[in-house]
């Protein structure tokens, strides 16, 4: 070989090396000579046909993390009964032991509710003495609710042959003693011809007792001999720190205390024989129940609720001391809303659908076992998941499924008969909203690009996308030919 051909070698390696190193400023030539023609051919062929959006067939992600609730309902229609309330007032209902399962909802219906009339002890503790009724003499009693006075119990000591009357006043508070005392005009109950010593049954005019009408719920009642020879004496025990249960008070130009109490039952009845739920003050665990009709009512509570035990208790109260009812109807929703499940996606090489899946990486044993009337599984997916289906393991619980929308870009899917479970899912598809990925050299469309190549990308989706929808991933990859590994 000449010089003049090493010369020409040598430009001809360079130029060759120059396309490869700068060959985002590489333009084709072309020379007359045969062999050029048939190098540049074949060269350019080799380049057109590599592989220049190469990446995994399928594009498996992550997606959210999708809010799982549990749900899980008693309905007890077992008929409970209450014959006294001051002697039994409780009843339970089983709850799942799990933590953060916890009652959503109570219901309990109440019927035929009963007052009966009673006695009011106001004091019955052994006499310390017995003083005269020649001025009226005073002592308190207090109600819970309106209701009647129609009887009372007096223990009195008489001599020869004396009559008195009964009387009732109102009271009022006094802040600075710190005790009720008598107020207003008298109201005549009825009178006494006691014919004997001890306690003296007395029928008196049926009176009602607005609670409105005096302070504290607390009225005085009142006993005067009034004609006949002897004495009308009412018998009393001392005030103590432990046996203090009313005021009294003696007429003698107005009212002056005493530290006594005197010996006194009253007989009460209640408006209605079939009241109310609200004129006796009927609770459950201190909250009141409420007015559905005579002798009937409900109770609802949607505070959260739960034992360890596995066992709700309930309590009910009375103002009224004589109540007989019926539980009929006992509903309680339990709720579990801190679970959460992983959703993995499939994207296949030019699928127009993505594929969906949500699953409970450690299963569902949440469910209790004695609850067993309403047991749901709640999956929240954004609004355009569609073609759902939801297995328990192999079972195949798509037939009991209802999809709500929540209008809020997601839909509740309710799974009906659920239980526990290893292994539950949830598959699904959504729209791909990708239509195409376009590339651009400036503003030169262009799908062939050098190392040194300024490349802009232009994706276009076939719906909006807002701001808050989600996150965009655009992901470059080195061709196939070099190493398939995620560049950009």
């Amino acid at each position: 070989m000449n010089k003049k051909k090493k010369i020409l070698l040598l430009s001809l390696i360079l130029v060759i090396n120059g396309i490869f190193v700068f060959s985002s400023k590489f333009d084709w030539n072309y020379n007359n000579s045969k062999n050029d023609i048939e190098n540049d051919e074949f060269e350019k062929h080799q380049f057109e046909n590599l592989k220049i959006s190469d990446y995994s067939p399928d594009f498996v992600g992550n997606g959210e993390n999708i809010n799982i609730t549990l749900h899980q309902s008693i309905v007890n229609n077992t008929i409970i009964t209450f014959t006294d309330l001051e002697k039994s007032n409780s009843f339970t209902e089983p709850c799942p032991v799990e933590k953060n399962f916890n009652s959503s909802f109570i219901s309990v219906e109440i019927d035929d509710i009963k007052a009966d009339n009673f006695s009011l002890v106001v004091q019955n503790n052994p006499l310390d003495g017995e003083i005269d009724c020649t001025t009226t003499r005073l002592t308190s009693f207090s109600v819970s609710t309106n209701c009647y006075i129609i009887n009372a119990s007096i223990n009195i000591k008489r001599t020869a042959g004396p009559t008195g009357d009964i009387y009732l006043y109102a009271s009022t508070w006094n802040s600075v003693l710190r005790r009720s005392e008598p107020t207003g005009t008298s109201t005549t109950l009825g009178t006494i011809a006691p014919t004997s010593n001890g306690w003296l049954n007395v029928d008196l005019i049926d009176t009602f007792l607005n609670t409105s009408d005096t302070d504290n719920n607390t009225w005085f009642l009142g006993v005067v001999r009034t004609s006949g020879g002897g004495s009308i004496q009412w018998r009393y025990t001392d005030d103590t720190v432990t046996n203090n249960n009313s005021y009294a008070y003696y007429s003698n130009a107005g009212w002056t205390y005493e530290t006594r109490d005197y010996l006194l039952e009253i007989g009460i009845a209640p408006i209605s024989a079939t009241p109310f739920p609200q004129d006796i003050g009927l609770k459950i665990n201190n909250t009141q129940v409420v007015d559905y009709g005579l002798g009937s009512g409900y109770w609802i509570s949607t505070e959260e609720l739960q034992d360890s035990s596995g066992i709700l208790n309930f309590t009910l109260t009375s103002d009224w001391h004589a109540i007989s009812l019926n539980i009929t109807e006992v509903q309680i929703n339990y709720t579990k809303t801190d679970l959460k499940a992983i959703s993995t996606f499939n994207v296949q090489k030019g699928g127009v659908l993505i594929k969906w899946n949500v699953t409970m990486l450690n299963g569902l044993n949440y469910f209790n076992k004695r609850i067993t009337n309403y047991t749901t599984i709640n999956f929240t997916i954004p609004v355009n998941w569609n073609n759902i289906k939801v297995f328990n393991n192999s079972i195949n619980k798509t037939n009991d499924i209802l999809i709500r929308n929540l209008n809020n870009g997601y839909k509740n899917v309710q799974v009906f008969n659920a239980g526990n479970g290893s292994f539950w899912f949830l598959n699904a598809t959504s729209p791909n909203l990708l239509q195409s990925v376009d590339t651009y050299i400036g503003s030169t469309p262009c799908n062939l690009f050098n190392y040194s190549s300024i490349v802009h990308f232009n994706v276009t989706f076939s719906e909006t996308i807002s701001q808050n929808d989600g996150i965009i991933n655009l992901s470059v990859y080195s061709p196939s030919v070099i190493n398939e590994r995620l560049n950009f």
